[in-house]
């Protein structure tokens, strides 16, 4: 008798062989190849064409060798209940289907297979935990990892697991040194696109980080401070941090920063003005979300509050900033950027109750820094200015430059 389950691998590459053989015909009288085994064929065939289907029923054909036959036909019925011929579906319904209880110590149902019993000597055995492992093609171990990790959401793992699994045998790695080497690359891209999500989250008008800043265009910031601030040591204390300084020296780039450097810790961050944050407050109390919206500031890992002191906030404004600032006192970080010092702050939160109040909560445990006075941004266009074109004249009277 011709086995069928001895031509897979023949059927896989030249797919139009499969129909009219005699191990396919001996498989159906033998009862191998089920009713539900030749519907599953039809559907595939008309949905994948002749070549693609029969490559799909190979595919089921194979997770024999690994699943117990019952468990694969239902699998199958399974698939086709949901008007889906796709064998990795298959694979992990015959999964689910599969897992059978202990019953007084028994062994497990073993494996039943399209090969006959006297092939089983072929297939290699080794116990794990108590229970009979099979060895697998290779075709048949890349399917059942592509059933697996999908259903697992482990989508690196199977982009990379057939690469990996070369170069660990190049490299005479262990099992373990391998499983280690695929879950570390699956995690590493967990993270990357953790760290790109949060900063979208943080919603930065622009790119800055900490270290693009400039500490020796301003003297005036601690060295040690900063590496301190940039390790984020401060958000675990939920400790205040507090950049006063004139337009232009900085303010904005270190709390961007702050932030960017939080989200590349896979923390939850969040830029925003006074006004903009007002106004989505203003708008969640009028449609009766405001408790949720104070809920999600507060469980963020850090507030950036940029350009304090710019724009003025009318009392609700003010009353609002002050249930933002109460929901996170001494539990979460806030960083906040302002052009005046704390003793103007009264110009712009009328109420000096609610102004006595914010900059209490604001200085308690904070980290203050000053950027100074004179500006960046000023000091490079003179900078620039001073660089003339080569036989260029400057003016007598209005020290503009001529030609």
């Amino acid at each position: 008798m011709l086995l069928l389950d001895h031509y897979l691998e023949v059927f896989k590459l030249k797919p139009g062989a499969l129909p009219g053989s005699t191990a396919l015909y001996q498989a159906r009288a033998s009862g191998h190849f089920t009713e539900v085994h030749d519907a599953f064929y039809k559907e595939a065939r008309h949905r994948l064409g002749d070549a693609g289907g029969t490559r799909a029923m190979v595919e089921v054909l194979l997770s024999h060798r690994s699943l117990p036959a019952r468990a694969v036909v239902s699998g199958m019925r399974s698939a086709l209940s949901v008007g889906s011929v796709d064998p990795a579906l298959v694979v992990i319904k015959a999964r689910r289907s599969g897992r059978t209880r202990r019953v007084g110590g028994a062994d497990r149902e073993r494996t039943q297979t399209l090969r006959s019993s006297d092939t089983e000597s072929f297939s290699l055995r080794r116990t794990l935990g108590g229970e009979q492992v099979t060895k697998m093609t290779d075709t048949a171990a890349l399917a059942a990892i592509g059933a697996a990790t999908r259903e697992l959401r482990l989508p690196v793992v199977r982009q990379d697991a057939g690469r990996l699994a070369e170069v660990a045998e190049r490299g005479r790695l262990s099992y373990l040194a391998y499983l280690a080497e695929v879950l570390s690359a699956e995690v590493d891209e967990r993270l990357d696109h953790r760290r790109q999500r949060r900063i979208t989250e943080a919603r930065f008008p622009r790119v800055k980080r900490l270290s693009d800043f400039d500490l020796a265009a301003a003297p005036t910031i601690n060295p040690a401070t900063f590496s301190m601030l940039a390790s984020c040591s401060f958000l675990s204390a939920g400790e205040p941090v507090v950049l006063l300084g004139d337009s232009g020296t900085g303010k904005s780039h270190l709390l961007i920063g702050l932030g960017m450097a939080a989200c590349e810790q896979g923390r939850k961050v969040r830029y925003v003005t006074p006004a903009q944050l007002v106004n989505e407050l203003v708008e969640a109390a009028d449609e009766r979300r405001l408790s949720r919206i104070v809920a999600r500031f507060g469980r963020l890992d850090l507030l950036c509050l940029d350009e304090l002191g710019y724009v003025k906030l009318d009392t609700r404004g003010s009353e609002l900033l002050f249930q933002i600032l109460t929901e996170r006192e001494e539990r979460a970080s806030v960083a906040v950027a302002s052009n005046l010092p704390f003793s103007e702050w009264g110009g712009i939160i009328g109420d000096p109750r609610l102004v006595a109040a914010i900059v209490d909560r604001l200085t308690f445990n904070a980290h203050i820094i000053e950027t100074g006075t004179e500006s960046f941004r000023l000091r490079t266009t003179r900078a620039r200015g001073t660089r003339t074109r080569p036989g260029a004249k400057l003016s007598e009277h209005s020290g503009a430059t001529t030609s």
